[in-house]
Parts: structure tokens; C-alpha cells; sequence
């Protein structure tokens, strides 16, 4: 059984620049934490090919195969120029690109990819395959934007979300270990509701309301302060949506940390809606902690 190093950051590839920013993500990655790095290209050919056929997808031509390696070379030629002291490997398989990355997390440390790929319509904020990923994984899942210039935000804060559940812990403790290997601060971001009951709202103290959210989050976030007592930690106490707080407080953020899903909704979700509308609309790249 491979030690927790040697388990492999595995990146969904697939040629769009959604994919490359994936692949320039998770090189960065790779290189801080000293896992070596998996990139991988799931096809399957025209949708419309074979609609009932069933894998292992016996009726694709050689030539698809001979494309796909070369489009996986050339996303490993890339992660080595950019990083070459990561230890990186390219792989082809035929196969639906969402489940084979959802497999391939039960053994990763990370799975990393792209917002969107070549599949799907333009006009969705996420593709299928980074929302199922996300919601299926068995390890934290990266999905990254195109567009973010990240060596400008190489200084900029790890923002997390925490709300108390246990998925938000390990969101707390991935966010400070990444903040320390990037030597940057931490932002843990707690957006709250103040309770109003229209028979009652009288009784509302929003004031203490306030403080009693602040002593929660300051209670969660300590154990892992401790942890890491060289990472800087900023406590944000929010009001209003927590998707839209979130969005907007990691908007200059160098990554966004949360948690699959928080004390709200069902528990049978396998992806909270906050979550959800996060990974959609946030502008930089957001890692979905278990």
C-alpha cells in the first residue's frame, strides 16, 4: 500500500485552457507538498457514436487512442517546463473522463480540474465533469478557472469557510497546511444569520447575536491554530448568503477552502448547495474538502 506521499495528485486533461490552468495549478502543487503528479485523459469519442454502447469502448478507432496520447504528452511537456523537478506521468484511457477521475481519487491525494472542459455548452458555469468529481470524490478536489493569473496572487490569503460541521474542520486544516506551504495568511470566514422570528424580533439582540457567533468561530478555528502557530489567521464574521459571502470575500484570494457540505441541507447531499453555487461562480480556484 503507497505511504501518503506517494500518493499522486491526479489532474483531469482533456486540451482546453480550463484543463492547462488544472495542469498549472496542481504542477505548483505538486512541487510545495512533493507528491508526484498524474495526469490523466478519460475519452470516449463523439457522444452521439455509439449512444448504447457499453465500455471498455471496444469500437473507438486506433487513431482516437494515438490523439489522446499526444494530447496527454503534451500536458506532461508542459508540468515539466514549468515544474521540472515534479515527478509527472501522462496516461490515455478510454472511458467516461468523470468516473474514471472519480475512481482514480479512492487512490490520490488530490484530484485537480478544470471548471469547465471541451464538453458541455459554453454557457454552463461548471462542466459535468468538475461537478461530478466534486461531488463524488473520495479525496479533496481542486477545481481551478482559466484566466486567474496566479503568480500575481502567489501572496494573496488562503480564504476557508467555516461553519462547525465536520466537513468545515477538515477544510480548516487543509486551508492552514496550505497556507504554510505557500507562505501566506489565512482568512477563516464564518457567515451567519441573525435569527428573527416576527412575534419576537423584539427580543433579536443582534449585538450579542454577534458575539456568540464570533466566540463559535474562534472556538473552531483554535485547535488548528495551534497546529500551525507560524500561519497568520484573520477571523471574518459575515452576514448575508454564505455562497455570495464566501464568493465575494475570496475574490482576491489564492485559493477558496471548503467543505463538501455544512450543517445545512440533507445529509443524504453528496454536495451541499453551498458548496454547489461556490464552485460556480467563484472566480479563483476552490478546493472541496471531505
Amino acid at each position: 500500500m503507497a505511504t501518503v506521499e506517494e500518493l499522486p495528485i491526479v489532474v483531469g486533461v482533456d486540451g482546453s485552457e480550463p484543463s492547462r490552468a488544472a495542469c498549472r495549478w496542481a504542477a505548483t502543487e505538486a512541487r510545495l507538498r512533493g507528491h508526484p503528479l498524474e495526469l490523466v485523459y478519460g475519452y470516449i469519442g463523439p457522444a452521439l457514436a455509439v449512444p448504447l454502447m457499453a465500455p471498455p469502448y471496444d469500437w473507438l478507432p486506433p487513431a482516437m487512442q494515438e490523439e489522446a496520447e499526444e494530447l496527454v504528452a503534451q500536458a506532461v511537456a508542459q508540468v515539466r517546463e514549468q515544474e521540472p523537478t515534479v515527478q509527472v506521468t501522462g496516461r490515455a484511457v478510454a472511458g467516461a473522463p468523470n468516473q474514471l477521475l472519480v475512481d482514480l481519487s479512492a487512490e490520490a491525494y488530490q484530484v485537480v480540474v478544470g471548471h469547465r472542459g471541451h464538453g458541455g455548452f459554453r454557457s454552463l458555469l461548471l462542466g459535468s465533469v468538475a461537478s461530478t468529481v466534486a461531488a463524488h470524490a473520495h479525496a479533496p478536489v481542486v477545481v481551478v478557472r482559466p484566466g486567474v493569473d496566479h503568480a500575481q496572487l502567489r501572496d494573496a490569503p488562503v480564504v476557508v469557510g467555516v461553519d462547525g460541521s465536520a466537513t468545515a474542520q477538515a477544510a480548516l486544516s487543509f486551508a492552514f497546511e496550505e497556507a504554510e506551504l505557500r507562505s501566506v495568511p489565512v482568512h477563516a470566514v464564518h457567515v451567519y444569520q441573525v435569527p428573527l422570528m416576527p412575534s419576537r424580533a423584539d427580543e433579536v439582540d443582534p449585538a450579542r447575536v454577534e458575539r456568540a457567533e464570533r466566540q463559535r468561530l474562534r472556538q473552531w478555528v483554535q485547535p488548528i491554530r495551534d497546529k500551525y502557530p507560524h500561519v497568520t489567521v484573520e477571523e471574518k464574521l459575515l452576514t448575508g448568503q454564505p455562497s455570495e459571502r464566501l464568493v465575494d470575500a475570496a475574490e482576491r484570494a489564492g485559493l477558496l477552502v471548503i467543505g463538501s457540505r455544512g450543517r445545512g441541507g440533507f445529509k443524504g447531499m453528496l454536495l451541499g448547495s453551498v458548496s454547489q453555487q461556490v464552485i460556480r461562480h467563484a472566480e479563483g480556484p476552490v478546493a472541496v474538502v471531505r
